[in-house]
């Protein structure tokens, strides 16, 4: 109570106290207009990926689930895509899915990269996507071996770059190859 006076008894107690008010009226009303938005639509979600792997997997686990914690519970439909490792369904996304909240995608982690790149499949841009999480945690790890310690060090060292584990991505190649080449340059 001491600390909410002091917070009232302040120069600026009428413009926080406004500030406060509609603030608050902000936080009520956004559910309401989300929920009259969702009320009767669908969801589309679009899974980059062909059926029975572990995108396909997370895309209908999040189908099943994501409707009832909308506002407005909205049907939700998980759609198969599959083709150039989700590009058709990132380009789908991007040039023909409505643009309202009512289409999402599950597409690769390397969906910025394939554009940087210039791979002539990418018909969208990827900094006007809205992203909005991601169902797994990828941790890229670069690792040498025999007394390198400091990135420093490894400007002095031949090494063989492969990224770890039986499947390695084009991005992981890319980070072990980048990681190298920016601790050679290291001054």
């Amino acid at each position: 109570m001491r600390r909410m006076r002091a917070f009232l008894s302040a120069p600026v107690a009428h413009t926080r106290a406004v500030a406060l008010v509609f603030g608050a009226c902000f936080v009520c009303a956004a559910p309401a207009v989300a929920q009259e938005f969702y009320r009767g639509k669908t969801v589309n979600i679009f899974i980059g990926f062909a059926a029975g792997g572990s995108y396909d997997y997370y895309g209908h686990l999040l189908a099943r689930h994501l409707g009832r914690n909308l506002p407005g519970n909205p049907a939700v439909v998980a759609n198969s895509m599959p083709g150039a490792g989700s590009l058709r369904a990132a380009n789908h996304l991007f040039a023909v899915a409505p643009k309202d909240g009512t289409a999402l995608a599950i597409v690769t982690q390397t969906l910025p990269l394939e554009e940087v790149l210039g791979n002539p499949g990418v018909k969208y841009r990827s900094s006007e996507f809205n992203w909005i999480g991601r169902a797994t945690n990828v941790v890229d790890i670069v690792m040498t071996w025999h007394g390198t310690v400091t990135l420093t060090g490894l400007r002095h060292k031949s090494v063989l770059s492969k990224p770890a584990g039986h499947v390695a991505s084009i991005t992981q190649e890319i980070l072990c190859h980048a990681t190298i080449a920016a601790a050679r340059s290291v001054r």
